[in-house]
């Protein structure tokens, strides 16, 4: 595995032109968000733009695995064996990501069809919903498309406070049996430098794994409070002896499929035992 390069977010997209229009303030705690979703719905509005990946497993992670990392130490370490499932933290997530999907604040069609970064960014844009659920890293592209103010604030997903996914991302690595080695090493080395480092995470909207708590980006400056607090967590925690980034996205996928939450709980732990099975073959 390689070194990581940047650190990116998971938020909630707001159009604050939509939001005044229909006098609601920017959700901070579950409450809140689904009154607002609530209030856009019986205007006719769908509140939320979701993608069929990342929206709808980092939504879940958000909501149900808190609780994991304020559990203990050796809490992976069951989970791993097969000892605990982990469909014991997602279940709440599953249920949130049903609810919103049964009131209609996300539309389950559209979505299974929405390509992330691509096609969620031209629904937003079109600025007829107040809510999106997307990566950090979108607001490059977004700020020249959209014609309205926008803001971004981690999940609100929890009773007492946001929630912000983060990911340890952009992996160098060499390969030691490549033709051209020499070559390979002194492009890494000028990678790894501080002042690419930095000019990339700035591109990127990410936040930079030499000064993450150092930054003039304004969409960044108000989530980094996030990173000291305590309320952020790891969307694809190495930790686990599995592949959770990719199990977490086709257990979601069966809620917005029209799946029970029990059926999405199954098929995540069915899949979460077939990879620690594979693994000791």
């Amino acid at each position: 595995m390689g070194s990581a390069t940047s650190i990116s977010a998971f938020v909630l997209y707001c159009n604050l032109d939509l939001l005044k229009k229909h006098g609601v303030s920017l959700p901070d705690i579950l409450q809140d968000f689904l009154a607002a979703c609530k209030k856009f719905s019986d205007a006719g509005i769908t509140p939320i733009i979701a993608n069929n990946d990342i929206s709808l497993k980092t939504l879940v992670i958000a909501r149900g695995m808190p609780a994991f990392y304020q559990s203990g130490e050796n809490v992976s370490d069951l989970v791993n064996t097969g000892k605990l499932p982990l469909s014991t933290y997602f279940r709440s997530g599953f249920a949130l990501l049903k609810e919103l999907c049964d009131h209609g604040y996300i539309d389950r069609q559209r979505t299974l069809v929405t390509r992330k970064t691509r096609d969620d960014l031209t629904d937003f844009a079109g600025g007829e919903s107040p809510f999106m659920l997307t990566g950090l890293w979108a607001s490059t592209r977004l700020r020249e498309m959209a014609n309205f103010r926008y803001s971004v604030v981690p999940y609100p997903v929890q009773e007492d406070g946001p929630i912000l996914v983060i990911n340890i991302d952009t992996r160098l690595a060499l390969n030691a049996h490549g033709k051209h080695l020499p070559e390979a090493k002194s492009f890494l080395r000028y990678l790894i430098q501080a002042e690419s480092i930095n000019r990339f995470c700035a591109n990127q909207t990410s936040f930079s794994p030499l000064n993450a708590f150092s930054t003039s980006n304004l969409l960044l400056q108000n989530l980094e409070k996030h990173l000291r607090n305590g309320r952020a967590i790891i969307g694809a925690d190495s930790r686990f002896a599995f592949p959770i980034w990719e199990i977490s996205r086709a257990a979601s996928l069966k809620i917005l499929e029209g799946a029970s939450v029990e059926q999405a709980c199954r098929s995540l732990d069915d899949a979460v035992a077939a990879a620690i099975q594979e693994q000791t073959l």
